[in-house]
């Protein structure tokens, strides 16, 4: 099978629901939404505000009522080191994902793939209204944890750069703000990469620092299809993506062939192994048709 047909295989599932059903469901499903065919309906994760997950699901990311969210950092901490002590197979990045302030309602990760969203879908309504409820409520997007929900202004200055491309008000004094380069792993090194790759697309090239970040991360994952190709590794990308027992040939991937339903924002390791003691369950196959379109130029 080539890549084109496996691609049109996990094509083939899309539509206007919502393939991604976590509290990451934004971030990847505006991903997804960037390919041509592509149609999830963004619009239902928005509501006032930008959310993780569709209508229906808003509340379920975050619980207000959680003495968690009003614990001291000192109780946090000790919570945390218990938790490791006793689950030692968990990663302390996972501990500290899940249990630091037990949710919110956005994050700057969803927020990201809502900035390609807008982009290649001509969406200056989004960007425009995510930079106006910005700095209306000093960059607060959301409820619960702030290090998850308040917006950095080189993210912001990223929507200013999509306003900018689309039509809109230049803002000059915002877009000057550049994407963080500093070494990063896991699910930060997928979004640090996204960020990279959207800012240099809308200014036509890349700082000689965004280029040694991406090939730090290309250099530590040669493997990631993401981070070849942001390199202009495309062999490397094919081979990634050609990976029958990451990407199966005949139906979507499941838990089954490897545990993290979105490949690229997490490092080889466990999550890139079959999780058999789970219960089956089918991933998106998102992770493919993003890689595929970015490599091809399906993107809208």
């Amino acid at each position: 099978m080539t890549l084109k047909s496996k691609f049109d295989l996990y094509a083939q599932y899309s539509g206007t629901a919502w393939r991604q059903d976590d509290c990451d469901s934004l971030l990847f499903e505006s991903l997804r939404g960037c390919v041509k065919g592509q149609n999830p309906d963004i619009d239902a994760a928005f509501n006032g505000r930008w959310w993780r997950r569709p209508h229906g699901w808003q509340n379920q990311c975050y619980n207000a009522s959680l003495a968690t969210n009003e614990e001291s950092f000192l109780m946090k901490c000790l919570r945390i080191t218990a938790l490791k002590l006793s689950f030692p197979k968990v990663s302390l990045e996972e501990i500290i994902k899940e249990n630091w302030y037990r949710g919110s309602t956005i994050s700057r990760d969803q927020l990201v793939g809502l900035a390609w969203y807008a982009l290649h879908n001509n969406r200056l309504d989004i960007s425009e209204g995510v930079i106006d409820y910005a700095l209306k409520h000093g960059g607060k997007m959301g409820d619960g944890d702030p290090t998850r929900t308040n917006i950095m202004p080189s993210l912001l200055a990223t929507f200013a750069w999509v306003s900018y491309k689309l039509g809109g008000p230049s803002r000059p004094w915002l877009r000057w703000v550049q994407v963080s380069t500093g070494k990063c792993v896991g699910f930060e090194a997928h979004l640090q990469t996204l960020h990279i790759l959207l800012r240099s697309e809308m200014r036509g090239w890349r700082t000689d620092k965004e280029r040694t970040a991406l090939q730090w991360q290309y250099d530590r994952v040669p493997a990631n299809p993401l981070f070849a190709l942001a390199v202009g590794d495309f062999r490397s990308a094919e081979i990634s993506l050609g990976e029958s027992y990451l990407w199966p040939e005949d139906r979507l991937p499941t838990n089954h062939d490897r545990k993290e339903p979105y490949l690229p924002q997490r490092d080889q390791g466990k999550d890139w192994m079959p999780d058999l003691d789970a219960d089956k369950i089918t991933h998106p196959g998102s992770d493919y048709i993003f890689c595929y379109a970015l490599m091809t130029g399906l993107l809208k």
